[in-house]
């Protein structure tokens, strides 16, 4: 007489009656619990008894929940085929951005109240890519000079976490570079 393998329980198809199984909130990753093995029945809905703590006991519907092992490795996800959404694209690689590890990113695109134009970004790759970390911006007169600089301040206050900034400039041009920086980039320069 041969047996016939039994299915192996999925994130979906499980015994919320067993005690003692690591579950989580499908919402909420992070919140974990174990299962007591007390379930009810509210019309449609299986509450599962989960034990989230010491003192923290409470019954949540079965669909909300979800098995949890302690493979979720990236690899071990693949495996099971769960694989995120865009919303989970997005958090982390602004978590990525955060944390400066992208470094094909330009962090100042989009950062001021100004129309794009791919030549002012061409100093903030000169910067970016310069081994002594200096750049000499000598544009014609109305190219965006200003622009060009603020983009470089940008990258650094997010690549080298940056605080201060001090512009030198002719005094019959300080009230403009305080106006340009107020005005399109929401920095007030004293």
């Amino acid at each position: 007489m041969t047996q016939t393998p039994q299915p192996a329980q999925s994130a979906n198809n499980w015994n919320p009656a067993e005690s003692g199984q690591e579950v989580r909130l499908k919402a909420n990753p992070g919140r974990r619990g174990k299962t007591t093995g007390r379930v009810r029945k509210a019309g449609r809905h299986t509450l599962v008894e989960v034990k989230f703590g010491p003192a923290e006991r409470t019954y949540l519907p079965k669909n909300l929940l979800e098995l949890y092992g302690d493979d979720e490795s990236i690899e071990g996800l693949m495996r099971r085929g769960r694989f995120g959404g865009p919303d989970d694209l997005r958090r982390i690689l602004t978590f990525q951005k955060i944390q400066g590890h992208l470094t094909n990113v330009f962090y100042s695109m989009e950062s001021s109240q100004t129309d794009f134009y791919a030549h002012q970004f061409k100093p903030v790759l000169k910067f970016l890519n310069s081994p002594v970390g200096r750049i000499l911006i000598a544009d014609e007169v109305g190219l965006g000079k200003t622009i060009e600089a603020m983009y470089i301040w940008k990258e650094l206050q997010t690549r080298e976490d940056a605080k201060r900034l001090l512009i030198i400039c002719p005094a019959m041009l300080r009230q403009k570079w305080q106006d340009d920086l107020s005005q399109r980039f929401n920095i007030f320069a004293e």
